[in-house]
Formats: C-alpha cells, sequence, structure tokens
C-alpha cells in the first residue's frame, strides 16, 4: 500500500484556468458560438470543459454577457418550435 494521503492521489491542478485571460475566453467563445450558435452559457461551459478548458460557469456568463451579442440577435438565429 501507497502512503500516499487520497486527497493527493486526487488532486487536479487548476493552473490551465488561471492561466486564461478574459480575451482568450472571448475568443474561445466566439468560436465555440459560431460552431453552435443556439449555446447559451451553460452549454458553452460544457463544451470548454470539454476542449480541456477548466472555467466557472458564472465567469463564462459574465464573459458572455458583457462580450456577447445582444439577446435580439441570438434569439433571431436561434428561435425554436415551441
Amino acid at each position: 500500500m501507497i502512503d500516499l494521503p487520497r486527497s493527493s492521489y486526487y488532486y487536479r491542478s487548476t493552473a490551465r484556468a488561471l492561466n486564461l485571460g478574459d480575451a482568450e475566453l472571448v475568443a474561445i467563445i466566439e468560436e465555440i458560438q459560431d460552431e453552435l450558435p443556439c449555446y447559451g452559457y451553460r452549454r458553452v461551459t460544457h463544451e470548454l470543459q470539454r476542449r480541456g478548458h477548466l472555467v466557472n460557469h458564472k465567469r463564462v456568463a459574465r464573459v458572455m454577457r458583457a462580450n456577447g451579442p445582444g439577446d435580439q440577435a441570438s434569439q433571431a438565429v436561434c428561435s425554436h418550435d415551441r
């Protein structure tokens, strides 16, 4: 048996999340929204995490709110049958 604390074994570094600035995050988010225009902040957060970026959903929502298109533009593109 290894004398290693369980917390050290399961430790996940957040170095990538700290090195990702808002400008880089905006560029990545715009790339995701070009591919998938109907994605909101929740789906964009999931896609960022799937691509290997450790980013909090609150940060993604803040960046999208500050730099994204208005609600009218996204609703015109993403109108779904209801």
